[in-house]
């Protein structure tokens, strides 16, 4: 269950970013983007939210019988399907991590700014850190893993 609750620590940030600050998440601010941004933000609550319901109802069934199969396949291919989904982000921060190799790790860590609708917002260094691909790739590498393993049957960890 451990990547279970990975899953949740990691994308519940990013939730509350693409609902209330969308256009924050893009380098180049689109207005007509931040919908779509906005409904991925809805899809990966709505996705925590059935994580959290399954999770719960994989709690109750350990409780009242020792050893239930249903548990163990509903949890199996929960993890499969969420490793599935932290593919995506994960290469996606292989690729950006490509551009970054070509400068000093450091760009991009540091406060910045930038422009959104005509005033400059300061962006704070956790803020930087957590946008960084290497922390993405780090984060969803090891989440998928973890899913990976779940799904699989051969993790002790839960």
């Amino acid at each position: 269950m451990i990547g279970f609750y990975l899953h949740l620590i990691t994308e519940t940030p990013a939730i509350f970013s693409f609902l209330f600050s969308p256009s924050m998440t893009l380098a180049q601010p689109q207005p007509y983007a931040s919908p779509v941004i906005r409904q991925y933000g809805v899809l990966l609550a709505v996705t925590s939210l059935i994580l959290i319901s399954v999770m719960i109802d994989i709690e109750h069934r350990a409780k009242m019988t020792n050893d239930d199969p249903y548990a163990q396949i509903l949890r199996q291919r929960m993890a499969g399907a969420l490793a599935v989904y932290h593919l995506a982000p994960t290469f996606r921060a292989i690729g950006r991590l490509g551009v970054h190799f070509r400068s000093p790790f450091w760009v991009g860590l540091e406060p910045s700014s930038k422009e959104v609708r005509g005033r400059t917002v300061e962006k704070g260094l956790s803020k930087a850190i957590l946008s960084s691909p290497l922390v993405h790739l780090m984060l969803h590498g090891v989440c998928c893993a973890l899913l990976v393993d779940m799904a699989l049957g051969r993790s002790s960890l839960y």
